[in-house]
């Protein structure tokens, strides 16, 4: 055994100089300290699987997905570990419910997109505080960003199961709970068959099919409330771009060519459809006014929309000159004129063939064009910039979406074809199969229009049946109404 010396100490004292020793000299490597494994997120897994599968097995389709949807919202905010004050928590109930407001009225498309994303969009504030495209990104990169989170979470797993050590004592008492467990287990399985039945499938594989569909929901779920979940080491994949590109430059003489020729051929097109529509000028043989008023319609609001944008890339080159900007502002009117002929042909159309989807949905395009144009002229008289255009525009969208997403469209549209067939000499005027396809919705419609003529007009005909709502999972407020109207309505048809 080698003698340690200490230059300066007598070799006795050296020996025993155990004082000056580091504190871990001969006494072996210090022990490694275990992470805690954190419970939050297995226990939060946990909970929306259970909660989905009480929610949507077997149904499900209303008020469940909102209670499942702020469920794991209040769970991933609590998994950030981010503090919320009483007032910030009070803005983010209020938007839940706003966003939460076009499911509760009539699951549809629009209405799940406003509950996913409008959620979205509140976790993403939470974790930036300023709305920067985070909801938009994490939706289409939801697939991507779920894959990766089962492989951080599974590596993770990985990790932790490796670092644990169980000491000899452990193992030893482990040994009495697993044999009390097998021995009670074959007890039970002997007394009740429920068990042994059990037991049995589990040790051939006998798995019922229903319960292999329901392992798959979960898996489902599973992947879809992950990225959620573990939002945290995913927060490089949805930062914003740094850089974002400017609208190309046209040169004053390219600009002041294009609008010369764009204005003539506007002009053009104006006198044509005001020799028409104003002063009933004769329109080409074989083709009808409400055919000249279709024909039009939707390619106008279309070439609006591309005047549009072309004004966009405009806009800077024309604040050189006074005259290109006297141009843009004459194209601008002139767009906006062509939109009062393409909204004025429209409703020439639907005087003349009634109200549809489409028609509708064009009619509120246009609108939101001549909006737009609006928004232009604010552009070039003001120091707006383009990115204020894109934004106001995007905001006049989702207030429209959203306002029509709590509204009863097909019924607006059922009680306006039959308010009209009322003013119509011709009894054929009422599409009968398109307003079959407007039902149940319309229904409420097709009562007053029975109450206020005693006359079905599709009373020949056959159309889907109400919503069907097993419990309060399936429920929402126009569902409700719509079984409602429907026994309106047959009460109306005299049927018990």
């Amino acid at each position: 055994m080698s003698q340690l010396l200490i230059p300066g100490i007598p070799g006795r004292l050296s020996q025993d100089a155990w004082w000056l020793e580091a504190a871990d000299l001969g006494r072996g490597p210090a022990p490694t300290k275990q992470k805690n494994f954190k419970w939050s997120l297995p226990v939060a897994l946990f909970s929306s699987i259970l909660a989905a599968d009480l929610l949507f097995w077997n149904g499900g389709g209303g008020l469940a997905l909102i209670v499942f949807v702020q469920l794991v919202t209040a769970m991933a905010l609590y998994l950030t570990g981010r503090k919320v004050s009483n007032k910030v928590a009070a803005i983010y109930g209020g938007l839940s419910l706003i966003f939460s407001l076009p499911w509760f009225v009539f699951p549809q498309t629009t209405a799940f997109l406003f509950l996913t994303l409008g959620h979205l969009a509140i976790f993403g504030f939470s974790m930036r505080a300023r709305f920067d495209g985070f909801s938009g990104r994490f939706f289409l990169l939801w697939l991507p960003l779920s894959l990766r989170a089962i492989f951080q979470l599974s590596r993770d797993g990985i990790t932790h199961v490796s670092d644990l050590h169980p000491s000899r004592s452990t193992l030893k008492d482990l040994i009495l709970p697993n044999v009390a467990l097998i021995v009670f287990l074959t007890l039970f399985g002997i007394a009740n068959p429920m068990i042994e039945q059990g037991i049995e499938n589990i040790l051939f594989f006998e798995i019922p099919p229903d319960l292999i569909k329901r392992v798959v929901f979960w898996i489902l779920i599973l992947a879809i409330i992950l990225p959620v979940l573990r939002i945290a080491p995913l927060q490089n994949w949805l930062a914003p771009p740094q850089k974002t590109r400017s609208l190309p430059k046209l040169r004053s003489r390219t600009l002041l060519w294009t609008l010369i020729a764009s204005n003539a051929v506007f002009a053009l097109q104006m006198v044509l459809d005001g020799s028409v529509l104003l002063f009933d000028a004769g329109l080409p043989l074989g083709i009808s006014y409400a055919e000249y008023a279709h024909r039009g319609a939707y390619p106008l609001a279309v070439t609006a929309l591309l005047a549009l944008g072309f004004m966009l890339i405009a806009h800077a080159a024309s604040k050189e000159s006074k005259f290109l900007r006297g141009l843009l502002f004459f194209w601008i009117f002139q767009n906006a004129l062509l939109l009062c002929a393409a909204l004025y042909r429209m409703w020439i159309y639907v005087d003349a063939f009634g109200l549809t989807y489409l028609r509708l949905y064009g009619t509120v395009g246009m609108i939101w064009v001549l909006i737009a144009l609006a928004l232009m002229v604010v552009i070039l008289t003001t120091t707006k910039s383009p990115k204020w255009l894109i934004g106001s525009l995007a905001i006049v969208a989702s207030t429209t979406v959203y306002a029509a997403s709590l509204t009863n469209v097909a019924h607006f549209i059922a009680q306006t074809n039959l308010k009209m067939s009322l003013t119509k000499t011709d009894p054929a005027w009422l599409d009968r199969y398109y307003l079959c396809n407007l039902m149940p919705h319309g229904v409420a419609a097709l009562n007053d229009h029975i109450e206020q003529t005693e006359n079905n007009p599709i009373a020949d005909l056959y159309w889907p049946s109400a919503p069907k709502i097993n419990d309060w999972r399936d429920w929402s407020l126009r569902g409700g109404q719509i079984n409602l109207a429907m026994t309106r309505y047959h009460r109306l048809k005299g049927e018990p």
